[in-house]
């Protein structure tokens, strides 16, 4: 009955004698552990550096049949991963596939020694296939998505009908466009459109315009 770990004796190496010691530094702590009936053991407990997280990049691929983010972290914890949710499910792989567009937050959390959690948002780019401009609010409006107020619009988008007329032009200014042209509602038809974002890359691309 009373050979239980709180009746033991315990002498550790920084000098004191409770169950459990708060540490503060890297190394090795050695403790001397007896039990009630007399006899003792010796168990060294080493104790080895950790951190939060240092976010050094993330890198998106988007617009594309597979979106992606990839984690690129410094520190001298072990870090999970995990997608829009600080208490959802964390895994051990740095990317992160088939990521829908929008704005993501990625959080990396340290289990070495649980020293906390960071976050960055991140933006995935990606196009609608298709609008529904009927006035219901929902899908009423065609525009590349993943922009927001932390991630303003950063491309030029022209957009075109089947015989190549220049139908608008898409920008910080105009990010929308509520499939009109020159105060005419235009029909459901396909519609094209050439994009170019502020770091260069170009896209083209079609979609749906359904009344």
């Amino acid at each position: 009955m009373d050979d239980i770990p709180n009746n033991y004796a315990y002498d550790w190496s920084t000098g004191e004698t409770t169950i459990n010691i708060n540490i503060n530094e890297i190394g090795d702590y050695e403790v001397l552990v007896t039990r009630p009936a007399g006899c003792t053991n010796r168990r060294t407990v080493r104790v080895l550096p950790s951190s939060t997280a240092a976010i050094e990049t993330i890198e998106v691929i988007d617009i594309s049949e597979n979106n992606t983010i990839t984690v690129l972290v410094s520190g001298g914890g072990d870090y999970v991963y995990a997608l829009d949710d600080e208490n959802g499910v964390y895994q051990e792989s740095n990317v992160f596939e088939n990521v829908a567009i929008g704005i993501h937050t990625v959080y990396i959390k340290d289990i070495k020694a649980n020293c906390g959690v960071v976050s960055e948002a991140v933006s995935v780019l990606g196009f609608p296939k298709f609008f529904t401009p009927n006035g219901d609010t929902i899908n009423d409006t065609w525009q590349i998505k993943g922009f927001s107020s932390e991630f303003p619009v950063t491309a030029t988008i022209k957009i075109y009908n089947r015989y190549g007329k220049l139908l608008t032009i898409l920008n910080q200014d105009n990010p929308k466009w509520d499939g009109i042209y020159n105060g005419q509602r235009l029909p459901t038809d396909d519609y094209w459109f050439e994009a170019v974002l502020a770091d260069g890359r170009t896209f083209n691309g079609h979609f749906t315009l359904k009344r």
